[in-house]
């Protein structure tokens, strides 16, 4: 009997016979064994179904790729057909083309052919009116022409080749040299004619607009003939009468300038072009001639010259120089040159005239007043102080005390050996005006003392500007950026490299010369002070500036916040360690700059927001500079309006703000002239002559407890005598009643 259970796993064909062969079939037998053959026989059909899916996806397989290999035949065949058109195409369009570039070719041919030819007409036409106008003299016209044959002469050099348009263009070179001289006479007879001036003014101006077309250097013969002619009658007055020559008269040459200057506003301010300057050309002349003249003067009376008088000319050259120099903001005069005694005779000759004025004055070597010596120390130093000359004030420095040694030897000590040796009053006296001595010679020598720093101060300055002459080409580079179009950003711009290796090389060459440590970190601190004034000046011209801009100026001023830290090393070529407290000033003085930019680098999403930056990074409450900010930035009126309203509202809720930002107060924003910026005047030498004063009052005090204050406002050149004398006190002679 077959075991059910043994059914599973075992072969059905096996099985299937054993049943058979069974003569008694159990159900629980058949019945399993039913089932296990229905279940084989179904995996058997599902084999089958499997192996013929198979064998039908083969024969797919098979057929598709037979279609794939016909297709890529086909396309092949297709793609070597349009290729073969392709080629044909091409080449019947090249045949097709050619004649049409011939005649493209001879198109362009011909119209240039045809401007040159209406050109080379426009020229001939031109130069023929040209030599019709000048014939009748009417130089406005001539003016128009003459510009538009200049450009069409100027095309043509390139055709000079061509023997018809040389002729042209030499003929018109000959015509410009008859025009040239043609209008020289016609100014020189119209100037001196006496047709009415109006008429006049408007010829003579016609003809030097002409000229300034004509050429670039045609101007000057007519400049050169109008200051000669006008400056005819000073030099015939002057150099022909030995008296009007003099020194003592030198004030007569500048009334005779004044005067002539006050003809020219008058009369022929408008002969010329405002760009001519003739009134300054008028100026340098009468200096050169006016130097010239003193120069003989001065070297004909040789050790004979008068003092005094030298001094009153200078005194009022300087006034004249001053008077130029506010007449011509531009540029510096200096006829005090010429007088001053630079030269080692001149300064011999002004040391021994004050040395033989003291010997031979009885009232200085016996005097009943030290004071009297001193009032006259005073008064000739700030007489030659003027003169800027230093071995005369070294010269000045050895005389006084020279005669001051004198004085005690032969005025102080006698007195005490003689008959008032036993004298209380006269021995108290002496003891009084001894210490008076000895403090007023203290402050003679600080007086010297800053008259010599004067002279450095003026150095110092003089040299920064040096460099500021230097730098000024980069400015220019960095206005010429269009910083509100700027839209990447670099790590420097192109003005930066030539404006950083300029500062560097100029003051490298006058730190080299400079041999007192002291003066260098001078220097370096007026020289970083000045830069970074003309910086902020530039920057305000650079207006409108993006915030990519303002974002470009800060990493350009990083740059050359590097090579201003490295000012004071940059002679020795050593990377040395400069002074924390000059790493601080220049720290400081960037930071207000940065500040600036920082601000402009804020985008205005928000005007609240924007608001309450500027009073995080300014701190003030002033609408004017809040004004200048989103004017640097180049917003509209409407928008400058809007911010205002918002400024106003949130600076009236904040208690901590200051009233204004000192240094937003020195920029001046002005749509006229551009910017300009007031600039605080930190190194003035100019301003030791107050110095002076103050350090006199203060001990005169300490010297005198009755003595009256000078008041400061009152020191004038008029009354400068009776101000040096407030800055000495009688001393005690005149308390004890006692005289010489």
């Amino acid at each position: 009997m077959v075991n059910p259970i043994q059914i599973e796993g075992r072969d059905p064909l096996e099985d299937l016979n054993r049943i058979i062969n069974e003569p008694i079939l159990s159900h629980e037998v058949v019945g399993p064994c039913l089932s296990h053959l229905e279940r084989y026989r179904n995996e058997l059909n599902d084999e089958l179904d499997k192996a013929q899916n198979e064998l039908e996806s083969r024969e797919k397989d098979l057929s598709f790729n037979e279609n794939i290999k016909e297709k890529l035949r086909d396309l092949i065949e297709t793609i070597e057909s349009m290729q073969l058109r392709a080629f044909q195409v091409e080449k019947l369009v090249t045949e097709i083309t050619v004649d049409i570039k011939q005649l493209d070719h001879a198109k362009r041919n011909i119209t240039y052919s045809m401007t040159v030819l209406k050109r080379l007409q426009m020229l001939t036409v031109a130069y023929e009116q040209l030599k019709m106008l000048i014939k009748t003299k009417q130089y406005e016209e001539v003016t128009h022409l003459l510009q538009a044959i200049l450009q069409l002469t100027s095309y043509f050099k390139s055709f000079r080749s061509v023997d018809q348009i040389a002729t042209l263009c030499n003929n018109i070179s000959e015509l410009k040299r008859d025009l040239f001289e043609q209008a020289c006479l016609d100014f020189e007879n119209i100037f001196i004619s006496p047709m009415d001036l109006n008429k006049k003014a408007t010829q003579l101006l016609n003809i030097c607009n002409m000229l300034d077309i004509l050429e670039d250097n045609a101007r000057e013969r007519i400049l050169l003939w109008y200051c000669n002619s006008q400056l005819r009658e000073y030099r015939t007055v002057f150099r022909g009468n030995d008296e009007a020559a003099s020194l003592d008269n030198i004030s007569r040459r500048y009334a005779w300038m004044k005067r002539m200057l006050n003809l020219y506003d008058e009369k022929h301010v408008k002969m010329f072009p405002k760009s001519w300057n003739t009134d300054e050309r008028l100026c340098r002349n009468f200096c050169t001639n006016t130097s010239e003249d003193i120069q003989e003067v001065l070297s004909r009376s040789g050790r004979n010259i008068k003092i005094p008088i030298l001094l009153e000319a200078l005194q009022k050259t300087l006034e004249f120089e001053q008077y130029l120099e506010k007449r011509f903001t531009s540029n510096h005069y200096s006829l005090t040159n010429t007088l001053s005694p630079k030269q080692e005779s001149k300064t011999k000759t002004f040391h021994k005239n004050i040395e033989n004025e003291i010997k031979n004055n009885p009232e200085l070597m016996v005097t009943s007043s030290s004071t009297e010596l001193f009032l006259y120390y005073q008064q000739t130093l700030t007489q030659y102080e003027k003169l800027s000359n230093e071995q005369l004030l070294f010269d000045f420095s050895y005389l006084f005390g020279k005669w001051l040694i004198i004085y005690a030897e032969t005025v102080l000590l006698p007195t005490m050996d003689g008959k008032y040796s036993s004298n209380i009053n006269i021995c108290c006296l002496i003891l009084n005006t001894s210490d008076y001595c000895y403090k007023t010679t203290m402050q003679l020598e600080e007086l010297i003392k800053k008259m010599f720093l004067n002279v450095a101060g003026t150095s110092i300055k003089n040299l920064v500007k040096i460099v500021e002459t230097n730098l000024s080409g980069s400015f220019k580079d960095m206005i010429k950026i269009d910083w509100s179009q700027l839209k990447n950003i670099v790590d420097q711009s192109a003005y930066v490299a030539s404006m950083t290796s300029t500062l560097k090389n100029v003051s490298k060459k006058i730190i080299e010369k400079i041999s007192i440590e002291k003066f260098i970190r001078i220097f370096c601190d007026k020289m970083v002070e000045s830069f970074l004034d003309n910086y902020m000046f530039y920057i305000t011209r650079c207006r409108p500036i993006s915030e990519v801009g303002a974002e470009q100026m800060i990493s350009d001023l990083y740059s050359i916040k590097m090579i201003l830290l490295k000012l004071p090393n940059v002679a020795n070529g050593k990377n040395i360690q400069v002074h924390i407290s000059y790493t601080k000033f220049v720290n400081k003085q960037v930071s207000k700059i940065e500040t600036i930019l920082k601000l402009l680098l804020i985008q205005i999403n928000s005007s609240e927001e924007f608001v309450k930056n500027y009073f995080v990074l300014i701190g003030d409450k002033n609408t004017s500079n809040f004004l200048k900010i989103l004017e640097l930035k180049g917003l509209r009126k409407q928008e400058q309006t809007h911010l205002l309203e918002i400024f106003n509202i949130h600076a009236s809720q904040h208690s901590d703000l200051i009233d204004s930002s000192s240094f937003l107060d020195h920029i001046v924003l002005s749509p006229q002239t551009g910017t300009n910026i007031s600039l605080p005047y930190y190194f003035d030498a100019s301003n030791i002559n107050s110095s002076i004063f103050s350090a006199g009052r203060e001990n005169s005090e300490r010297l005198h407890h009755n003595s009256t204050l000078i008041n400061s406002e009152s020191l004038s050149s008029s009354r400068l005598n009776e101000h040096f004398k407030g800055l000495f006190r009688r001393d005690s002679f005149l308390n004890t009643g006692y005289s010489k």
